[in-house]
């Protein structure tokens, strides 16, 4: 990365750590250059490597890459969900380690946020744990809660929303579209996420992570820089 490159990313750094990540995203958006060079990297032939080690197929259905990480814990990553013919309605209610911004780039996202409520549907309770430098992550059962929506949204591409580490939710891209978020992750506030399953799920044993194929990995950046980023041609065909 060039020297201008990473003092923009350590601005932006800076400003999550001072003003949150709301306000860093809005700097982060604002500077289209910043996402074309970080995205433009990943496609690169001499780095893919590299950042397909820092991908993984998510099991709310998208492709998680991690642009950049700086030394305090703040990241900026991509999630891509890519084209489905039929809507993807099995994402799990979570929350997460870190307070965290998100950007709507392309295709759209349904969202539904949740509230802790006796009222609710009772739902298996999980703890999740990152698996960092590991190939494998481990989830465990913690007992049930009962939980009801409280609000649900269609976030149309420029759509911004920041949310706490203890906001459950789920998101899940719209059907015959590309969709991708960028994200501004704050340092960890806490070591684990809560999980609550659609369904019952096996818990007590190492999970491996799902990687995507190189190929497969390169079609989803090529297909958001189609759509979102102006990249030079040899990168997107």
């Amino acid at each position: 990365m060039s020297r201008l490159l990473m003092d923009k990313l350590r601005a932006v750094e800076s400003k999550t750590l001072s003003n949150g990540g709301a306000a860093a995203l809005q700097t982060l958006l604002g500077d289209r250059d910043i996402l074309v060079k970080l995205v433009g990297a990943a496609m690169d032939d001499d780095q893919i490597d590299k950042y397909l080690r820092q991908t993984h197929l998510h099991d709310n259905g998208f492709q998680k890459t991690v642009l950049w990480a700086g030394s305090s814990g703040v990241k900026i990553v991509l999630h891509i969900w890519p084209v489905q013919e039929q809507e993807h309605v099995e994402d799990n209610i979570h929350n997460h380690r870190w307070d965290f911004a998100s950007g709507v780039l392309c295709g759209g996202l349904n969202f539904e946020q949740y509230a802790i409520n006796p009222d609710g549907a009772s739902c298996q309770a999980l703890s999740y744990r990152s698996p960092g430098v590991s190939e494998t992550y481990r989830i465990d059962h913690l007992g049930q809660v009962n939980v009801a929506v409280e609000f649900s949204a269609l976030l149309a591409p420029g759509t911004q929303y920041a949310f706490s580490h203890r906001t459950l939710h789920r998101a899940w891209g719209m059907p015959g579209k590309l969709s991708a978020t960028l994200v501004i992750q704050h340092p960890p506030a806490q070591q684990w996420t809560l999980v609550l399953p659609r369904g019952t799920q096996a818990t007590g044993s190492a999970i491996e992570l799902r990687r995507p194929a190189r190929e497969q990995f390169m079609e989803n950046l090529r297909q958001l820089a189609s759509l979102w980023v102006d990249l030079p041609k040899d990168r997107c065909r």
